[in-house]
């Protein structure tokens, strides 16, 4: 689930939160465990407002989905989750069924002759 939500990278269309906003919170995080004040990274400084932006676009993030899917749940019905889970045993069921070979008997036709 984590995966889903993070993993796009910076220069894609990928939708959530990208690998560089999780990345700076968890250099934020990991720099205020050591009892830093200042986020580095590689040698560099990351500026405040950069930070206050991946937290800001992450919570936001999360609060999109979890009111998304509030939605979805209200709206939706279990009927709808009833047929989703009992397609797949029809389709196993469908085909572990052996067929009933008929004879096929088709209608008559007088063609033209002569």
């Amino acid at each position: 689930m984590i995966l889903m939500f993070i993993g796009a990278s910076p220069g894609s269309t990928g939708g959530e939160t990208k690998i560089t906003t999780a990345f700076i919170l968890f250099l934020m995080l990991w720099n205020r465990i050591k009892g830093k004040e200042a986020v580095t990274a590689f040698n560099r400084t990351i500026p405040a407002e950069t930070i206050s932006k991946a937290i800001y676009l992450t919570f936001g993030s999360i609060l999109a989905v979890i009111l998304i899917n509030s939605i979805l749940l209200l709206l939706d019905s279990t009927v709808d989750l009833l047929i989703g889970r009992i397609g797949p045993f029809t389709v196993a069921y469908a085909l572990s069924q052996r067929p009933n070979k008929k004879e096929v008997v088709y209608a008559e036709e007088s063609p033209m002759v002569g």
